[in-house]
């Protein structure tokens, strides 16, 4: 079943019409999702392990991510778009919109943190990485062994894998 929520940035989530904001007790966040299914640390995960809540030292809530990618069963929503299924390069914009000028891209390609809006995105695969898959397989002569892999590695390398919100300064 997939479950689709809404980020909203400095101020927490959505999901099925119910609020989980920033600075909410841990008590308060299973009294909407209900017990965690795995906690690891300050980490709770829910829906299979693909949403991750992390809780400061006082039991506040204050990261949310979403860890399933565009095939996964959570689907999140940020800004009016679907963040897995919009394209890489589309969402990256949509955020520096957002955001303004203060973005980490020290890993440009596969993560940014958004400072402003405390958003973070990455992925494990670039098209240029894709590219050079295809150059390198081209030089073996083993394009006929990947031409499957390939196309889903193509379709991961256009999508985000994880998508996070902080409260406010989590990024500084």
């Amino acid at each position: 079943m997939e479950e689709e929520l809404c980020l909203l940035p400095l101020v927490g989530m959505e999901w099925k019409g119910r609020s989980i904001r920033f600075g909410d007790s841990r008590e308060a966040v299973e009294s909407i999702l209900s017990a965690p299914e795995t906690v690891r640390g300050s980490r709770c995960y829910y829906f299979q392990n693909e949403l991750a809540l992390d809780f400061d030292s006082e039991g506040r809530l204050e990261f949310v991510e979403c860890l399933g990618g565009v095939d996964g069963g959570v689907q999140p929503w940020i800004y009016g778009v679907p963040a897995f299924r919009i394209d890489a390069e589309e969402l990256i914009d949509l955020l520096k919109q957002h955001n303004g000028d203060d973005v980490d891209d020290s890993e440009a390609g596969y993560s940014y943190a958004f400072r402003t809006s405390a958003v973070g995105i990455y992925r494990e695969i670039t098209p240029a990485d894709v590219e050079e898959m295809i150059r390198e397989m081209v030089r073996m002569d083993l394009t006929a062994m990947g031409e499957m892999n390939l196309e889903e590695e193509k379709r991961r390398a256009h999508h985000w894998l994880t998508i996070g919100i902080g409260r406010e300064n989590y990024y500084r």
